[in-house]
């Protein structure tokens, strides 16, 4: 498929993935060649509520936090951070603290732990983006 003598698209409008013809960008099948045409994805409407995201940052940050609630430091383990075995140890302590003192430390070790998982994703999100 060669596009060097290629024509702007309009926003409607895509390349065939056989013959490289202009077609809509609904179109099901090329009229040229007959070939069945595989549809990417669409954004979500801005005006539905609930929309499908396809970065893969926001589910990492959505299971950080759910299992950082059950332990902290999972979350961390689950998203590929290799310190989270540390603070998963060092939650034994938090937790032993914090019986003592109306579980302020617990609270404050979770949120240090999500800070720091999310910390961890957006490094990787910029070095994966570079």
């Amino acid at each position: 498929m060669s596009t060097s003598n290629a024509v702007p698209l309009g926003l409607d409008q895509k390349y065939c993935s056989e013959c490289a013809k202009v077609l809509l960008r609904r179109a099901e099948i090329c009229p040229g060649c007959g070939c069945r045409q595989f549809t990417a994805p669409q954004p979500a409407s801005q005006g539905s509520g609930l929309s499908v995201n396809q970065d893969p940052f926001v589910g990492h940050m959505i299971l950080l936090i759910l299992l950082n609630c059950l332990w902290s430091g999972l979350g961390n383990l689950a998203i590929g951070d290799k310190r989270g075995g540390r603070f998963a140890a060092i939650n034994i302590a938090v937790f032993i603290v914090g019986f003592f003192t109306a579980f302020i430390p617990v609270l404050l070790y979770f949120g240090y732990c999500c800070y720091e998982g999310y910390q961890f994703l957006l490094a990787n999100k910029a070095s994966t983006s570079s």
